[in-house]
């Protein structure tokens, strides 16, 4: 990756395509932060409905900052209104750019939410964000016993984070090619399929569960997940190249329905 990245820029210097930033999208972002930052104020000050107003006028020049969601919460929390407060907490929760529970972590010690403190739907929604942060830790750990050929040990993280967050559906993915490891191709389609169905255009693991289809000699179904896998990758990852030197698709190299979507 880093010898791409090195190449790119290369090329960027070499082609001189290198661009300025764009003057809109700069003053977007200072529209955006001049409107965060009184926001802020206002929600200090008690402001509650101009604090609102300013955050969603931040938002309408940047619309997945975190940071603003969480002040709106803050705002409706209160006001007392109970499901944009949360509406929005979760909505920072799914626009931060920290971890998961940055901000559940925030609300629990925010005066403005200690009204909610015993809510049930409060507590569920923070411990939900925990338990993502948790078993995104897990992954973590996963992926570097999967890249060390530790089959065994990347499962046992897979579900465990998939056992402490079940809608950590990237659990699915690291489960998969834990299996496959294992040999476990049947398995490994299994799990590969669930992740697919929160994410349909991931050309990784469409082209991984393609060759898990190909081992077990099943044409149909490996090249269905084979031409959606080229659909939707990229220059970065070349699934056309990969596919001419997979062993997995070593039978079907001389096959003219292979030659069709690889050509």
């Amino acid at each position: 990756m880093k010898k791409i990245i090195v190449v790119l820029l290369a090329m960027i210097f070499i082609t001189g395509c290198a661009t300025l930033p764009n003057p809109i999208e700069v003053n977007k972002k200072k529209q955006a932060q001049e409107w965060h930052d009184k926001a802020e104020v206002l929600l200090k000050l008690g402001e509650f409905d101009k604090s609102i107003e300013g955050s969603k006028r931040s938002l309408e020049y940047v619309n997945d900052n975190g940071d603003v969601y969480y002040i709106m919460a803050c705002a409706y929390s209160g006001k007392s209104d109970r499901k944009n407060a949360l509406g929005n907490l979760v909505q920072a929760e799914l626009s931060s750019q920290y971890y998961h529970g940055y901000f559940c972590e925030l609300a629990i010690k925010e005066p403005a939410f200690q009204w909610l403190s015993m809510d049930v739907m409060f507590k569920y929604t923070c411990q939900s964000f925990f338990d993502l942060g948790e078993a995104n830790g897990l992954l973590g750990l996963g992926s570097t016993e999967l890249n060390c050929d530790n089959y065994d040990k990347a499962l046992e993280y897979a579900e465990k984070a998939l056992l402490i967050a079940p809608a950590c559906f990237v659990s699915w993915g690291l489960k998969g090619s834990a299996l496959v490891g294992l040999g476990k191709d049947e398995e490994a389609i299994k799990a590969y399929s669930k992740y697919l169905v929160h994410f349909p255009s991931q050309s990784s693991v469409l082209y991984d569960r393609a060759c898990a289809y190909s081992r077990k000699q099943d044409k149909i179904n490996a090249l269905n997940d084979l031409a959606k896998a080229i659909e939707f990758s990229d220059s970065c990852y070349n699934v056309k190249e990969f596919v001419k030197t997979e062993k997995s698709f070593q039978w079907l190299w001389e096959d003219e329905d292979f030659k069709k979507i690889i050509n």
